[in-house]
């Protein structure tokens, strides 16, 4: 896969704590979705978030 052939979208990014945000990823052979939220921003210092991978069930 060549990293030139991949295109990221952001959905959404509320990065502040209690946030969210995510963005797909879409390559030549389909779209993979991410999510996750922002649990503590300290601007400058700290950035706490979880990271998931978006299932698509067919």
């Amino acid at each position: 896969m060549d990293r030139n052939s991949i295109t990221n979208t952001i959905r959404e990014w509320d990065a502040q704590t209690g946030g969210k945000w995510s963005y797909v990823s879409t390559h030549d052979d389909g779209e993979y979705g991410f999510f996750g939220s922002f649990h503590e921003v300290r601007e400058n210092e700290r950035i706490v978030q979880t990271f998931t991978f978006e299932v698509r069930m067919p």
